[in-house]
Parts: structure tokens; sequence; C-alpha cells
């Protein structure tokens, strides 16, 4: 296999381009969708199911949807719930009714039910099914814990006068809290009695010729009744199957065969796979490993004109952060091909974050009420939270640490701090814009954003808005780049000081220049710096001990004044860094305190919502 270079960033981009492509040619909207079969799942409506608050609903808009929540809220139910909607498997798979865990099934009205809608031929379809136990007779076996469909209600929303069957679909439910390997559940779990080997190890090793020689020689060992084999014939993994598996786990696999059987004493699956010349077992493979194997295996082996409703249960198990990105970007890969519809439980960052608010359902239990509560369409701020996660922020960069702590007092005062890492960079604007920004600009600083003095305020130009004729006449966008800061060093294809019309290198890196500036640059307010924006006359005078002159008129530079202060105060005749600040950090928080309604506040508190707001759109929050 050939060998592919994984580049993060590049999947980074690829994951956007698919949920992008999936926001505009959404085939849950059955005129996106050729096969006039296909049906989606597009709401699960709970009347009474479990400890939900009655009539919860959860939409699906989207074809790969995310339930998030602690544990225990209630995420694995829905999966349930799921799992039985299509015709043929049922709920009671999963939930039934024990001695030490009973199912009340309440009044025959307040049984446990929930109603699902499924999209087919451009119409809705609802259908009810309810908990029903079935008494015994003479052709049915007794069963407590028995689901079926029943008629239609109008408080259901449904309509009375048409009952429509469970939609057609192939269910594929992975926990990955369960996938365990043939050797894993032997060797953790198994028992020995009755065996002749004294360990599992050695057991192990006598069960293992058997399974090399499945593995390497297709053998297939029959049972002495016959009725099944001990084994299937060993499965080879595809080039397109070993690519995904090599993309997910950042290594890369050149083969690998799976194979069902029963040599340790229970059914279960055994894989063999290489990399870089070393081939081995589940035995010494990683848990995730096994995992990504199987799930790729069962995803590529779906057919397209089928309808396929895929549930995953925790897929995060056993897999680092950068291989759950990977896993999100094949499962959307996947989606795209197969036309099929996802619903995962997580608690994974990198899900939830990826994903479009729309597409993800935050599930809280209120343990005070003993009710589970759904919500559709969460940020992913809103979740992490939930989850106890740290909220991830953007960078906000200002040109002097004055401005650094005007702003994050802002950010404070109005409760919205933890969006935000704020701090200043470079030595002053010039340095911010000839550098950092330019840097930026050039694809790493998507999550950087910058606020200036506002004395260095221009109008800033959005050059997605102009006109053909100037867009493409270079010597325009060099004059725009000049006017934000002269001399900048773009990349270029010609010398230092060449300005040749022909220089597409320099015109492509003023493009992204302008683009980044309009969207990640702002200002303070009022045209001038922050000393100016926190300066309180009155307050100053109370700064000055008793019996100091110090000139605070308005022709003084302001940082004079502040610095005459913090002498007199100190008695010292060169304050440092830390001495001026202190008193800086006394004049914004006076400022905080008595001009919190001002324009230049209002301003400030703006630019840092406009910052998030963009901040959220770019990222998918």
């Amino acid at each position: 296999m050939k060998k592919e270079n994984i580049d993060n960033s590049m999947i980074d981009d690829k994951t956007k381009n698919l949920i992008n492509y999936f926001l505009t040619n959404n085939f849950l909207d059955y005129a996106n969708d050729k096969n006039p079969n296909r049906a989606y799942i597009s709401q699960l409506y709970f009347p009474f199911y479990k400890n939900f608050k009655p009539s919860s609903t959860i939409d699906f808009s989207f074809p790969i949807t995310v339930l998030v929540g602690k544990n225990g809220s209630g995420k694995s139910s829905i999966l349930h719930a799921l799992y039985g909607c299509p015709y043929g498997p049922t709920i009671e798979h999963f939930w039934f009714s024990t001695s030490v865990d009973p199912i009340e099934d309440g009044d025959g009205e307040h049984s446990h039910r929930y109603v699902y809608t499924y999209r087919q031929k451009g119409k809705d379809a609802k259908v009810l099914y309810y908990r029903a136990s079935r008494p015994g007779t003479q052709t049915k076996k007794e069963n407590m814990d028995y689901w079926e469909t029943g008629k239609p209600h109008a408080e259901y929303g449904m309509d009375e006068t048409k009952r429509f069957p469970p939609m057609r679909a192939k269910v594929t439910y992975i926990d990955f809290r369960e996938q365990l390997s043939a050797y894993d559940k032997f060797f953790y779990f198994g028992n020995t009695n009755g065996l002749k080997k004294k360990s599992k190890q050695d057991f192990i090793r006598l069960k293992s010729e058997y399974l090399d020689n499945v593995l390497n020689s297709d053998k297939i060992y029959k049972s002495r009744s016959k009725k099944k084999n001990h084994n299937s014939s060993p499965i080879s993994l595809t080039k397109p199957e070993l690519r995904f598996i090599s993309i997910i786990l950042g290594v890369e696999y050149t083969s690998g065969k799976l194979v069902h059987h029963n040599f340790f004493r229970n059914e279960g699956d055994s894989i063999l796979l290489t990399k870089a010349g070393f081939t081995y077992t589940e035995a010494h493979a990683g848990s995730g490993e096994f995992a990504v194997a199987n799930l790729v295996h069962q995803i590529f082996n779906l057919k397209k004109n089928e309808n396929n409703l895929i549930l995953l249960d925790e897929p995060e198990t056993s897999l680092y952060p950068g291989a759950q990105k990977r896993l999100l970007y094949f499962l959307l890969e996947m989606t795209k091909k197969l036309h099929c519809q996802i619903i995962i439980a997580t608690h994974s960052q990198n899900f939830i974050s990826e994903l479009p608010n729309f597409a993800i359902k935050a599930i809280h239990f209120d343990s005070t009420e003993g009710i589970s509560y759904i919500t559709n369409g969460c940020s992913p701020s809103r979740v992490f939270e939930e989850l106890d996660l740290p909220i991830p922020k953007c960078n906000v960069y200002t040109e002097d640490r004055a401005a650094a702590l005007l702003v994050q007092a802002v950010a404070n005062n109005e409760n919205i701090s933890k969006y935000f890492s704020i701090s200043y960079e470079g030595d002053g604007a010039t340095s911010l814009l000839k550098t950092y920004i330019l840097s930026d600009s050039s694809g790493n600083g998507n999550n950087n954003y910058y606020i200036l003095d506002g004395d260095m305020k221009i109008d800033k130009i959005d050059v997605e808005n102009l006109p053909k004729v100037k867009l493409e006449d270079k010597n325009f966008i060099n004059d725009l780049c000049n006017n934000i800061c002269e001399k900048i060093s773009f990349p270029s294809s010609k010398g230092k000081d060449n300005d040749s019309k022909e220089d597409i290198i320099k015109y492509k890196a003023q493009l992204k220049y302008l683009r980044y500036f309009y969207n990640h640059v702002h200002y303070l307010p009022k045209s001038t710096t922050p000393e100016q924006i926190i300066k309180d006359s009155q307050f100053l005078k109370s700064l000055i001990p008793q019996g100091c002159d110090i000139n605070v008129s308005e022709n003084r530079p302001i940082k004079d004044v502040y610095y005459d202060i913090v002498k007199a105060r100190l008695l010292v005749d060169k304050p440092n860094s830390e001495q001026y600040y202190a008193v800086i950090q006394e004049l914004i928080a006076n400022w905080i305190r008595n001009y919190s309604e001002s324009p230049e506040y209002y301003s400030i508190k703006d630019t840092l919502l406009e910052i998030k707001e963009f901040y959220d759109k770019s990222t998918g929050k």
C-alpha cells in the first residue's frame, strides 16, 4: 500500500469542508437524495420514557448527531430507543425488567412509550412504540418486556387516520466500552474451570496454534457436533479500510485480518495487523487498534442502497485526542458515501467542538427532580461547562500591558472572560502589524485576534466586497496594505525591493493579509490609548499624596502624569513597571466602577462579543 502522509491540518480542513457540504447539501432532506426509498429519523418524542421529562423531543436535522451529557444522564437510553425504531430490532435487547431493576408500567395509558418520525419519499411518517407485557399463549411464550407499535394518538402529533409501518433500515450499534477482542475477553474475564492447563497463559499458548493456522492458512475447525464451526474464514482488510485505519490511528498499517472464533472458550473476534514490518494480534495491540479496525470494517461493508442507521456509544474510548478528531473525519466521509445517519453518545471535545450547534444535543439529569432534560442545539461552550471541561478560548492580543489589563477588566465585569485568553505581544502596534498579524494571516492564526489602541485606527476594507476591477488591481491592493502599515515584508517571488506587477506571490499574500486584518483586528474606542480612556481627573487627585503638587492638566502626556503619581506615592525616582501598573490597575478598577455605562465601555464590550461571535462561527461553535 502506498504510504500516505497524515497531515493533521489537512484532515482538519477536510472535516470542515465535509461539514460545510452537509450544511448546504443536507440529504436528510428527501430532495437531496436520489434513492426514493431512503428513510431517515427526523425526531424522537418521549411522551413517557424512562426518567426523561414527559413530552421531551430530539430533532435530527444533520446527518451526524452527538448526544452529550454526564454519566447516567440518559445518552445510552436514547440510543436504545433509536435501536428499536426500525423494523426488527427491539429495545428489549437492552432494557428489560429484573427483580432488582423492575420496570414499572404504570396504568395502561402511561406505559413507557415513544414516538419517532421518519422521512421517506418526501413525507413524514410517525410510529408509536410502547411497552406491552405479553402473557404466554399456546403459540407464544410470555414476554414481560415486549414492545409493539400502537395506534396513532392525536395528542402525540400523529394523524389518527393513518398508521405507518416502522421504517426499514439496517441498524449498526457499537458500544465501544464493550469492544473486547477474543483474547481480552478470556485473559481479563474468562475462567479456567475444567481446563487441564494451569494458567490462562498456557491455555492461550495452546489455542494460539489453532488461531495461527486460521489466520495464515485459512483453516476451518469443525466442532464435534458439526452444527457450528469453531471459527469463520478470516477476512483480509481491504486497502481502503487499511487507509482509514492508518489515518485515524496516525500509523501506517500495511495489512490486516479479522476472524471470528471460540478458541478462547467464548465467542469473539481476533485481529492480525502489520505495521512497520511487525505483525501481531490483539494480544499485543492496543484496545484502540482493535476497536478502530472493527468499526472501519463494519461501516465499509454497509450497502449504499440500503437505509443505514449507525449508533455509536462513546467511540472515543481508548483513543487519544488526535485519533478522535480523525475518527470524526472518517465518519463524515462515510456518511457522505453511504447517505447514512449516525448518532453518537459521547464526552469527546473533539466530536463536540467540530459539529454545528444544531447537531449537538445536551442531556442533563436534574438530581433534585430525578428527571433528565433534553436541549436541542447547544453551543460547545455550554456543553463543556456541563461536562466540567475547559472551554476553548480564542486569543486576544493587545499592543501593551495597559490595554490588556483594560480589556481583561471589561471581560471580567461582563462574566465573559472564560471565552478569551487576553495578553499583549510584540513591541507596540507596528511590531504586531508587521510580524504577528502577517504570520497569522498565512493560515496559522485563525484563533488569534488583536485589539490595537484607538490612535492606530483606520477604516477597514472588506476585499470580498471590492469590485472585480479593484480586487485585481495589484497597485490598489498594495496601497491598502501600506495604509495599514508601511514596509510590511510580504512573501515575494521577486527581490526584496522589487514591486513588479507580476509578483503573484506577494499579491496573494497581501489579499490574505487584508482578509485577516478585516476579521481579526479591532481597535480600542475614541481614537486614543487605554491610559486616556481610564483617566478620571477627580480620582487622580485622590491618588496624589498630600503636600505634592502634580500637574494633571490635559496638556501633559498622560503617562507622565501617572509616573509622577507613582514617584510621589512610593518616594522613588524611577518606578519599575510593576509599580506603574499597580496604579494603572487602580485607575481601571475605578473606571469599571464608575464608567460601565460609558460609550467607551460598551465599545470594548461589543468588540469582545463580536470577536467571540466570529470565533464561534469560524470554528463551528
